[in-house]
């Protein structure tokens, strides 16, 4: 999402009359929230579960290419 504003500024009540103009680009950007909730508490030893992962973009711009990876350690069973 690109915005462009312009403003005009005219004084010409106690001065030789002058005009002036701004424009300012604004760019919305990502922002990806990331949520892991496991469904089952308590996880038991030796068993599976199962993870719900959610991502939702929160910013005013899309995003692309996201990959999520989960990698869990040696120790865990």
């Amino acid at each position: 999402m690109n915005l462009l504003y312009r403003g005009l500024v005219r004084d010409d009540v106690c001065a030789e009359a002058v005009d002036a103009s701004i424009a300012t680009q604004v760019e919305g950007i990502a922002a990806v929230l990331l949520e892991v909730i496991d469904v089952e508490d308590p996880i038991d030893l030796g068993k599976e579960t199962t993870y719900v992962i959610t991502a939702a973009n929160q910013g005013t711009s899309t995003d692309s290419h996201i990959k999520i990876f989960c990698e869990l350690e040696d120790s865990m069973q």
